[in-house]
């Protein structure tokens, strides 16, 4: 429904409708979504016997954060800075943003949940060496699919475990027609895209290499066939199509 609001204001104006943010809120919409879901979040503590078994829903929050304190921590070592910004910090998340902060400060990862221990390892290194916060964003991203499907899976509950396959197939459905636009190569594909259960990571990833008709001829093939559609009438249709699941 945003994607299809005619413009800004509109947008602001559906937001309203929905409860999302008051009208005094239209000068930081940001902290009004955020607020938004956290009240959410505390709503979902309140009622559910066993919050982690949604942990599925919030652990991409969670990389934003190692993200966010990765470049801060590496930005502040190049430029001389003594401080690591905690800004971009968002909630609700698994591990406490200030935890990730004070364990890079101190170079000790030990306290971290292995899921932050192992994203740290495998992207500290890459930043410290390239500078590149992009290939970084690309590795963590695709942990995070990963660790999506993976507590999910621990669940045991058929409903979250489609619901994150499907999550992290309209992810990699993305990765691969933005690929395409963009004539990415065969290594980004390789690190960006994570392994799912309905949609063979090396078909997309050699149907994304071979062009746009090629790629959306293989998603027609797929039990996604519905997204083919969408993204053959334009990335928006396809944006709203995900949305709407």
């Amino acid at each position: 429904q945003l994607i299809s609001a005619e413009n800004y204001s509109s947008a602001l104006r559906m937001l309203e409708e929905m409860g999302w943010i008051e009208s005094e809120d239209r000068e930081d919409i940001d902290a009004a979504l955020k607020r938004h879901g956290m009240r959410v979040w505390e709503l979902l503590n309140e009622v559910s016997p066993n919050i982690s078994v949604l942990d599925f829903l919030i652990i991409k929050n969670d990389f934003h954060n190692i993200k966010a304190a990765l470049k801060s921590f590496v930005t502040m070592h190049v430029t001389g800075g003594n401080q690591v910004l905690t800004d971009s910090f968002v909630s609700p998340s698994i591990v406490y943003p200030e935890m990730i902060k004070n364990a890079l400060s101190l170079k000790k990862y030990d306290e971290l949940p292995d899921f932050v221990q192992d994203a740290i390892n495998k992207t500290y290194d890459v930043l410290i060496r390239t500078l590149d916060g992009q290939l970084a964003d690309i590795i963590l991203d695709s942990l995070a699919l990963n660790c999506i499907a993976e507590r999910a899976e621990n669940t045991g509950n058929d409903f979250i475990i489609k619901t994150a396959e499907l999550m992290c197939v309209t992810a990699n459905i993305k990765i691969a027609y933005r690929a395409t636009r963009t004539g990415k190569g065969r290594e980004f594909l390789e690190t960006a895209l994570c392994v799912t259960k309905t949609l063979d990571k090396r078909q997309l990833l050699e149907a994304s290499l071979e062009g746009m008709q090629e790629l959306i001829a293989y998603i027609e093939s797929t039990p996604y066939k519905d997204a083919a559609a969408y993204l053959a009438e334009s990335a928006s249709a396809f944006e709203k199509w995900c949305d709407d699941l």
